[in-house]
């Protein structure tokens, strides 16, 4: 089962397009790496990164967060809540028995949070 990485708790940045920034910079990435491992082009991330882009769309958000990152020694994916609304820890470290179900919590956890962001 996936646990929460505890060094880097309540991280927080102002928007979505901040908290993406620092993740990038926290991975020790560049934005072109960054964009590879999600599978988009650099500028569609650089345009996210510089808030060109207002908000990054669904797919984008969904790519972030089901993507496994090496951080250290460890493979870690993207807790949701954190990118989304700035809450709770920036990483889930992945574990062996990981499968689509967890996957799939990621996804309706995305989908309940776009729907909360709308009503806000």
């Amino acid at each position: 089962m996936s646990k929460y990485v505890t060094q880097v708790k309540n991280t927080k940045a102002e928007s979505v397009q901040g908290r993406i920034s620092l993740l990038i910079a926290d991975l020790g990435l560049t934005v072109n790496s960054f964009a590879v491992a999600i599978g988009v082009t650099q500028s569609t991330v650089q345009s996210i990164t510089s808030k060109r882009q207002v908000n990054p769309g669904y797919l984008i958000l969904e790519k972030i967060c089901t993507t496994k990152f090496r951080k250290g020694d460890e493979l870690v994916t993207i807790d949701a809540n954190w990118l989304l609304v700035g809450k709770g820890p920036m990483y889930w470290i992945e574990s062996s028995d990981d499968s689509e179900e967890f996957r799939k919590q990621v996804w309706e956890k995305i989908e309940e949070l776009e729907k909360q962001i709308k009503k806000d």
